[in-house]
C-alpha cells in the first residue's frame, strides 16, 4: 500500500482553510448534540479538508484531475461535494482514531 504524505504547502493551505471556515460552521453538528468549541470546529474541518487532499493527490497519482474546492462559504450553505471525477461528485469522510462509523 502507497503512503501519501502531503506536501507543507498543501498543509498550510487547509490549516488556513480550517481556520477561515471554522467561523462559518455550526456548533452542533446536524442531529448532535455535543457542543463543539471553536477549537474543536477548527480541527475537525482541517481533518476533513486533509482527507479531501490525500483523495486527490491519489487520484493526480493515477493521472486523473480532481480539483479541489477550497472557497468559504457563508453559514448554513455548503459545497456540493468534496471532488467531482469523471462527473461524478464525491464526498470524502475522515474521522478520528476512535470513531466507530465503520
Amino acid at each position: 500500500m502507497e503512503c501519501i504524505a502531503l506536501e507543507q504547502v498543501v498543509l498550510k493551505q487547509c490549516r488556513d482553510f480550517a481556520d477561515k471556515s471554522a467561523k462559518t460552521q455550526r456548533e452542533y453538528r446536524s442531529g448532535g448534540t455535543h457542543f463543539r468549541s471553536p477549537s474543536l470546529i477548527t480541527s475537525d474541518t482541517f481533518r476533513g479538508k486533509l482527507g479531501e487532499c490525500v483523495v486527490s493527490e491519489f487520484f493526480a497519482r493515477n493521472g486523473v484531475d480532481a480539483p479541489l474546492d477550497f472557497e468559504i462559504y457563508e453559514r448554513g450553505k455548503w459545497d456540493e461535494s468534496d471532488i467531482e471525477v469523471y462527473g461524478k461528485k464525491i464526498a470524502v469522510k475522515s474521522s478520528k482514531y476512535f470513531a466507530k462509523w465503520l
